[in-house]
């Protein structure tokens, strides 16, 4: 399965379709003609179980965004969503079932009002290259990372950072942070990239701005990548902070 979430654009397959039809649109084409060259072009996915439902799902997206929704294309993507033959490569996590209920009903409620359909979240880097940060463990105490460089993606873009060797309660100072380096690892895990798939899991509470340090290289290749709502479990188990 060509996919890494739960919103319809996070497929591999959707993203190829919708990116698609904008193409076909750009050129000038009707969409009723830009859509049947998509239909052609992806013909073999649509004798697939898994993909057919998210051709006509992310169609129906994309031309609905566009304001060209064709009578066509809201008829088989009802039909998708009201079958739930979309959910059955889901059905062995129950609770990715529930949640992806919850987006095709988002769908479904767009395209059969006017309502405007809610953008799926897109993750940003608020923090420039040296920027120094204080992160509040789960024991009240704070370790630091510093912003190696950033790391962009389809569904936006993540800060990548460098777990600083130091743990404690004041933030050190200036003078001191200069002189800091980075944390061991066991096995090596830096530099992380950090994600977020919601805005609530980022943990904005916990964060903190204490510094910004001059680096000697430019945009640094993350090692490992994981989610706000996973980094103190990386933290405990391989930093041992």
């Amino acid at each position: 399965m060509g996919a890494w979430g739960l919103e319809i654009l996070e497929d591999d397959v959707a993203l190829d379709v919708r990116d698609q039809l904008e193409s076909y649109l750009d050129e000038g084409l009707s969409a009723r003609r830009a859509t049947g060259k998509v239909l052609r072009d992806f013909r073999m996915f649509l004798d697939d179980q898994d993909d057919e439902p998210i051709v006509w799902l992310a169609l129906a997206l994309t031309q609905s965004e566009r304001g060209v929704l064709t009578t066509l294309v809201k008829k088989r993507a009802l039909e998708v969503i009201d079958s739930g033959r979309d959910l059955l490569r889901w059905e062995a996590e129950p609770n990715q079932v529930a949640l992806r209920k919850v987006v095709l009903q988002n769908l479904r409620d767009h395209l059969t009002s006017s309502k405007p359909l809610p953008k799926p979240f897109r993750s940003t880097n608020p923090w420039p290259t040296g920027t120094v940060v204080s992160y509040r463990l789960l024991n009240g105490s704070f370790c630091l990372f510093c912003v190696v460089g950033e790391c962009n993606h389809q569904t936006g873009t993540d800060p990548v950072v460098e777990v600083l060797d130091w743990q404690g309660h004041t933030p050190p100072s200036m003078a001191e942070l200069a002189h800091l380096k980075t944390r061991a690892s066991t096995p090596a895990q830096s530099p992380i990239a950090i994600g977020a798939a919601s805005e609530p899991e980022i943990p904005s509470s916990r964060l903190q701005v204490v510094g910004r340090l001059r680096l000697a290289h430019g945009n640094a290749e993350p090692v490992t990548f994981t989610l706000w709502r996973f980094l103190d479990g990386v933290l405990a188990s391989h930093f041992g902070l």
